[in-house]
Order: C-alpha cells, then sequence, then structure tokens
C-alpha cells in the first residue's frame, strides 16, 4: 500500500525558491559562458588577423632583405670586377715600364759603350799628334 507523505507549504514554498534560484543561477552560467565563447571567439578571430599580418609582414621583409642581399651581392661583384681591372691596368703599366727600363739599360749600355770607344778613338788622335 502506496503511503502518502504530507509535506509542509511552508517547506515546499522553500524548496520551489531553491529551484528558481538554481534556474536563476543556471540561467546565469549559460549566460557568463555565452559572453565568454563569443569573447573568446572574437580574441581567436583578432589573433587569427594578428597572425595573418604578421606573417604578411615577415614575408614582404624576407623578400626586401632577399632583394638587398642580391643588390649587395652584385655591387660587391661589380666592385671586385672594377679592382681585378684596374690591378690588371697596373700590371700591364708595370710591365710597359719594366719593358722600357730594359730598353733604357740597352740605349745607356750602348751609349758607354760609344763614350768609351770615343775615348779609346781621342787617345789615339793625341798619340797621333
Amino acid at each position: 500500500e502506496g503511503s502518502t507523505v504530507q509535506l509542509d507549504a511552508a517547506y515546499v514554498g522553500k524548496l520551489r525558491n531553491e529551484v528558481d534560484k538554481g534556474k536563476e543561477k543556471i540561467e546565469e552560467m549559460e549566460k557568463t559562458a555565452e559572453h565568454q565563447a563569443l569573447a573568446y571567439a572574437e580574441m581567436e578571430s583578432r589573433l587569427r588577423k594578428e597572425i595573418t599580418s604578421l606573417e604578411e609582414e615577415r614575408a614582404k621583409l624576407e623578400t626586401s632583405l632577399s632583394s638587398q642581399q642580391e643588390i649587395f651581392a652584385q655591387e660587391r661583384l661589380s666592385e671586385v670586377e672594377d679592382l681585378q681591372n684596374k690591378l690588371e691596368a697596373r700590371d700591364q703599366t708595370l710591365r710597359s715600364l719594366k719593358s722600357t727600363l730594359g730598353e733604357l739599360k740597352e740605349k745607356e749600355n750602348l751609349l758607354i759603350c760609344k763614350e768609351e770607344h770615343i775615348d779609346k778613338l781621342k787617345k789615339e788622335v793625341d798619340v797621333l799628334n
């Protein structure tokens, strides 16, 4: 046989009040969770945009750096070529000067020989006089 339990009206009112407070608390928590989810979604979107922007900036900087490195390498290559050309020109000048010096020494030796011959001839003329 089922037994019936009688509850005091004040107790039932208290239970209903606790249930209502619990429902309100659940609603508040759901609203808070919705706000947090929205805030997190906005934050995620903002961070993704910032990451994309930073990646684009990085790509631009890498391209710029690569371009600058290429320009720098070309400038250094040009400088090296210029220096090689100058060195080659100086080497040519040095060879030319050495050749000229050799020719001058030959002429000097020839002149010395002629002077010695002239001196010898002068002595012979002096002896004849």
